[in-house]
């Protein structure tokens, strides 16, 4: 009967770490229970850092939209390029993606502030999702 290896027995036993510790901090970090202080301070950060280009309600179209030099994308949109995940969207908030002209914002907000976009972020597509009626039914014939 076949043994596994240490170094196997290791990296099985740290991948399951990393997944459980991503389950459980997905858990604990929920934005539904934010005070009504923080969803306030959502919008706040959200407007001050994101809505001259994304504008006040995500759709790509803020003020400074013109200008930036390339296509600001449209963030009620479906499919998101990154993904669609809360660790998905905090990232691309934090990182950016200078190629495309968005900048980073890790060390400009604090790691509470880059929480509460990111929330803020998915409040607004929950909102815009209720306000899109469901596709047709596909046409049988």
């Amino acid at each position: 009967m076949p043994t596994s290896s240490p170094t196997r027995s290791l990296r099985l036993s740290k991948q399951l770490l990393i997944g459980l510790v991503a389950i459980l901090a997905a858990a604990i970090w929920n934005p539904s229970r934010l005070d009504s202080g923080d969803k306030q301070l959502a919008k706040s950060v959200y407007r001050g850092n994101c809505a001259a280009c994304h504008g006040t309600d995500g759709h790509g179209d803020g003020p400074d939209a013109d200008r930036a030099g390339f296509p600001v994308p449209d963030l009620m949109v479906p499919k998101l390029r990154g993904g669609n995940g809360i660790g998905q969207i905090r990232h691309a908030v934090a990182n950016g993606n200078p190629a495309h002209g968005m900048p980073t914002y890790r060390g400009k907000l604090t790691p509470h502030e880059l929480d509460l976009v990111t929330w803020e972020l998915i409040r607004m597509r929950k909102a815009f999702a209720r306000q899109v009626p469901p596709p047709p039914p596909p046409v049988s014939g």
